[in-house]
């Protein structure tokens, strides 16, 4: 009875060794796939480098064929379709690396742009919301989900994100910028004059965090201060319709009537459209500089 059962476990264990040789096997045969997968995306790149879109997109079409589960060639090819103007195929391919690396926060960032790029600002904001959650110290995530909050009119909800993505990275622009707006919408206009005040110390050239500035200075009634700022954007973006409207405002809040007029006329020179129709002859703001 012994050498039977002795039989029986070494047929047991002899058959445990091939199940195990086999997903060792199993596993190397994919690796060596993704890695000629990953090689293909390389030359992909190199063909894309110099100015040979359609062979690039034969080698990224290969690198799917031989690893279709690899994420970096889905991406690879993401990026060839949004160059194409094929946004929706691309939120696929991303889609598809997305669900093969959830941990890769660049992912998340790229397909929620290209979500907000064709319309679904929602499907963009509930990514972002699920990146900052897997990666809650990842100021760059928690930044661009303020930004889309903002743009989607969501202050209140911007607010604590932005304020998070600020103290994480105080030296990203547009993390400060975020938090001045935020606090702004949400009236706390101290607050968002110190912050946008280092948005525009990190990028002195970001006309926009100017007219912010100045907007939030009026508010203030710090009216000279505010001309300061206006004319700078002036500056910056001589052919931007809103900065002459806001340096209109501040001239106007300062008493300088003809100052105002003939920026108003520049900004109504460079578009008519940022006046109302309905009202001949008026010379209106509209409601700020918008981003």
């Amino acid at each position: 009875m012994r050498r039977p059962l002795l039989y029986l476990v070494l047929a047991a264990s002899a058959v445990g060794t091939l199940s195990t040789c086999a997903v060792i096997l199993a596993k190397c045969s994919h690796s060596r796939a993704i890695a000629r997968s990953n090689r293909l995306v390389v030359e992909a790149q190199q063909l894309g480098g110099q100015g040979r879109p359609r062979e690039a997109l034969q080698r990224v079409r290969a690198a799917i064929a031989v690893a279709p589960d690899n994420p970096r060639a889905h991406r690879e090819l993401a990026m060839h379709l949004i160059a194409r103007g094929w946004t929706a195929e691309a939120i696929r391919e991303l889609r598809t690396a997305s669900e093969a690396a959830p941990q890769d926060a660049g992912l998340s960032f790229e397909l929620s742009a290209a979500l907000a790029a064709n319309g679904d600002a929602d499907g963009a904001i509930r990514l972002l919301r699920r990146t900052a959650e897997i990666h809650p110290d990842n100021a760059l995530a928690l930044t661009l989900l303020a930004d889309a909050l903002l743009r989607e009119g969501d202050a209140e909800e911007a607010l604590p994100v932005a304020e998070r993505a600020a103290a994480l990275a105080p030296r990203l622009q547009l993390a400060q910028l975020n938090l001045g707006l935020a606090r702004w919408r949400t009236g706390d206009l101290p607050g968002a004059l110190e912050a946008l005040q280092q948005a525009i110390t990190l990028r002195p050239a970001d006309a926009s965090a100017v007219m912010c500035a100045t907007a939030v200075l009026g508010e203030l009634n710090r009216n000279q201060d505010a001309l300061q700022y206006a004319q700078r954007a002036v500056e910056l973006a001589p052919d931007n319709a809103n900065a002459w409207l806001v340096l209109a405002g501040s001239l106007r809040a300062v008493g300088d009537s003809r100052g105002a007029a003939a920026a108003y006329a520049r900004a109504r020179e460079l578009n008519p459209r940022v006046f109302s129709s309905d009202a001949p002859g008026a010379q209106r703001e509209r409601s700020g500089p918008q981003r």
